[in-house]
């Protein structure tokens, strides 16, 4: 609060998704909640303070990233660097990819590896996948994001399974 940040809804939602993409993990705590926690109303008990949580969506929206993962054999996935465009990658080469598309737009991604594939739309938004479609592997494809907002693309080898 001192430094005047802003942690709204998008930004949390986004940037968790693109730590996560990219390799690693992420924990959030904020010195300016500190005031109005237990321990301080320990501390300074004459003075007690409260504190009331008003949530934007944010939380919600982070569980939704941990469902996203929590269905994915994420401890095998590493950052994938056959990307261009506008996400960001993290692969079990030839198995499993989650592309996040922060902003929406495009990205090429090289799938020489894959064979058929299962490809779905996620939205981090709402919680939802799209409609499922099946695609040839094997060479580099391009992914247009369906609007501006961000997404996440999954792309699963076998077959269809809603």
């Amino acid at each position: 609060t001192e430094k005047k940040q802003v942690h709204h809804t998008d930004k949390v939602r986004r940037t968790s998704w693109r730590i996560v993409c990219g390799g690693g993990y992420f924990a959030a705590g904020f010195n300016g909640t500190i005031g109005h926690s237990d321990v301080w109303n320990r501390i300074d008990a004459p003075n007690h303070y409260t504190f009331r949580l008003e949530s934007e969506g944010a939380a919600q929206q982070l569980s939704y990233l941990y469902q996203f993962f929590d269905a994915l054999p994420f401890w095998k996935m590493r950052p994938f660097e056959g990307v261009n465009g506008n996400a960001v990658v993290l692969a079990e080469k030839g198995k499993t990819y989650v592309a996040f598309f922060p902003h929406g737009g495009e990205a090429s991604l090289d799938l020489s590896g894959a064979g058929q594939m299962e490809m779905k739309w996620f939205n981090p938004r709402t919680g939802r996948f799209g409609t499922s479609a099946m695609i040839r592997g094997g060479s580099i494809q391009k992914f247009r994001a369906p609007d501006k907002e961000d997404w996440a693309l999954l792309l699963k080898t076998g077959t269809r399974s809603e």
